[in-house]
């Protein structure tokens, strides 16, 4: 793509001030060339943008960014073939198309050249800031090291951590969702937490909510509630999250039979005090004394009258800093979820 496509007297800060989202510079900056493809060079171009004209304005962009911040480092560079300076243990290299990337020393790596060697980027550029902006929302409102991990993916940001923790601290949304949290002196961990075993054996599981949807897909339909059943593993800290329709003991137990038919059968479940989990472990003990009946076994299948009991185990009332490890995991699903849907009412799929 021509560099012609932006005027000479309008600076890339200027052009790319006036956009809010990275797609929507790309996009303009596209529509340029299209322009100038029509015009000047008798194209016949219509319909919607192409992927292959979505990639080059990227290019382009990075390319423009580069010479006006970077252009006493590409000098030398072409001249002498190395850089002294900061941007010298990154070892900077100019690719076919004139871009400046990150050498490094994964050139024997199995990765993909553009992982390999990332494009380079100034700090505190307009450009670098919609491009940190577009991951954050892409990632649902994701933290600084998530965010900056998918980022090094394809791009290089001289001074990342910095820009990417000055520009989540800046979003709206992030900011109105964060709470302060008051902080425990943990104790000991329990003996389940520091043995490993299979994925789930011991878990942990807490409720949040609730949450509305809407009775049918249509417009102004009816509200309903529902949870979020937050199952926790104590080995791996892998979650697993489930609908549950109430909080009724038919309805946990409902959900637990979903649970342990895709994650295998748990042996110690722990929980807080909710009246649900209570009815739900009478309900299992009673089924458990059912299959354990020499009568019984005779009914039914032996594999099912000889599967063990699963051990439920609550904590103190009134201390929920004795599941910190749920909790964690319900205050993340609320982080993503609160953010991602934004007020909107959704149905049950």
């Amino acid at each position: 793509m021509s560099i012609k496509a932006i005027s000479k007297n309008e600076s890339t800060e200027k052009l790319f001030a006036r956009r809010g989202t990275f797609l929507k510079l790309i996009r303009v900056i596209a529509y340029r060339q299209r322009f100038i493809d029509i015009k000047v060079h008798k194209l016949e171009m219509k319909g919607i943008l192409s992927t292959s004209e979505l990639k080059k304005p990227t290019i382009c962009a990075v390319r423009l960014v580069q010479r006006e911040t970077f252009s006493d480092e590409i000098a030398i560079l072409k001249s002498k073939g190395i850089i002294q300076g900061k941007l010298t243990p990154l070892k900077p290299i100019l690719d076919s198309e004139g871009v400046l990337r990150v050498g490094g020393q994964l050139e024997l790596s199995e990765l993909i050249y553009i992982q390999k060697h990332p494009i380079l980027l100034p700090k505190y550029h307009h450009l670098t800031n919609l491009i940190v902006r577009d991951q954050h929302l892409q990632l649902l409102h994701a933290g600084t090291q998530a965010t900056l991990n998918i980022i090094r993916d394809n791009y290089w940001i001289v001074d990342g951590r910095n820009v990417a923790r000055n520009i989540i601290r800046k979003c709206v949304t992030c900011f109105r969702a964060k709470q302060q949290f008051p902080t425990y002196i943990m104790g000991d961990l329990p003996k389940d937490r520091t043995v490993f075993e299979r994925p789930f054996k011991h878990a942990g599981i807490d409720f949040c909510g609730p949450f509305f949807i809407k009775e049918k897909k249509y417009r102004n339909r009816v509200k309903v509630k529902i949870y979020a059943a937050v199952f926790v593993c104590f080995a791996t800290k892998a979650v697993h999250i489930e609908i549950v329709s109430d909080l009724t003991s038919e309805a946990f137990l409902a959900c637990l039979r979903r649970f342990f038919a895709r994650r295998g059968k748990s042996s110690d479940l722990y929980s807080d005090n909710a009246t649900n989990f209570k009815g739900a472990k009478r309900e299992i003990d009673e089924l458990h004394q059912y299959l354990k009946n020499q009568t019984n076994i005779d009914e039914i299948s032996q594999h099912v009258a000889n599967r063990d009991r699963v051990a439920g185990h609550f904590i103190p009332p009134r201390s929920p800093h004795f599941g910190g490890l749920w909790e964690v995991a319900v205050k993340s699903f609320k982080h993503h979820f609160t953010r991602a849907i934004d007020g909107r009412v959704l149905t049950y799929e």
